[in-house]
């Protein structure tokens, strides 16, 4: 059986890497969560991200609220926000279509967020740095101890040792908090 399942994996030339994802979630928290209507801005993993262009706040909230609120099409709402200029210009950009399909699937996790039995929200905090907020997610349903929380995943990647040494020097390891 082990055999089978290192069949499914990637090699390592081809693991989705910090780097990656560090852009990938960056843009996205950007697109689906700063630009619909959020009091506040996410952090950024990097530290030199600029606001993403041809993100329209009505064209997101427009695309959540009828392909993904109403109509609880993911696959639809994928494809209409890949339409917007912002995040064509971004995907078009990846380099092989291994980092298309990396970046597709992680953008299905911000959308799913926004579909009607997703069992939580973002919002914010102050709890870690008392001056600014950040994101926090918050239960929108009593959620049973040891109950899968629907919609709540992540990815791990490999770190390299430069990698980890340069979250400590920026402190932007929040893994722990």
């Amino acid at each position: 059986m082990p055999r089978a399942k290192e069949a499914l994996l990637p090699s390592k030339k081809e693991r989705l890497t910090l780097s990656q994802l560090a852009s990938y979630d960056d843009i996205l928290t950007d697109a689906l969560v700063d630009h619909v209507y959020f009091w506040t801005t996410i952090r950024k993993n990097r530290s030199k991200y600029n606001l993403t262009r041809g993100i329209s706040e009505d064209d997101v909230t427009r695309i959540l609220l009828h392909e993904v609120v109403a109509g609880k099409d993911v696959q639809k709402a994928e494809t209409s926000l890949l339409q917007l200029p912002g995040l064509r210009k971004f995907h078009s950009a990846l380099k092989s279509d291994r980092e298309k399909d990396d970046f597709r699937r992680h953008m299905r996790k911000y959308i799913n967020m926004w579909l009607p039995d997703c069992p939580f929200e973002v919002s914010t905090t102050n709890r870690y740095t008392i001056v600014t907020h950040e994101a926090a997610v918050t239960a929108r349903r009593d959620i049973k101890k040891g109950e899968a929380v629907k919609y709540l995943v992540g990815n791990l990647v490999a770190m390299t040792p430069e990698e980890e040494k340069d979250l400590d020097l920026t402190r932007r390891d929040f893994s722990s908090e």
